[in-house]
């Protein structure tokens, strides 16, 4: 059975100061930079949403951020426009 402790640590692995770690080795945790790089937009622009509690969901430990790639996956999904028919 997974520990509080265990999800602790693989969301530590994931910090920027660590060494690179890949979101599956990781739990499916992903920092800032990558959550960024995943869903193709800027840290910048994740910072700001985090800061107007809009976007995608987030862990928060300390004064780090993760997100897990199927809340983003889920925050994408929500938002896809379909067309009108002509």
């Amino acid at each position: 059975m997974k520990t509080l402790q265990d999800d602790r640590r693989k969301l530590m692995a994931t910090s920027s100061d660590a060494p690179t770690v890949s979101a599956t080795s990781a739990g499916g945790y992903l920092n800032t930079r990558q959550a960024a790089a995943y869903r193709g937009c800027s840290e910048a622009l994740l910072k700001k949403e985090r800061m107007h509690r809009i976007g995608c969901k987030f862990i928060r430990i300390g004064s780090r951020a993760y997100y897990r790639r199927s809340d983003i996956d889920e925050f994408m999904a929500r938002h896809v426009v379909e067309p009108k028919a002509a």
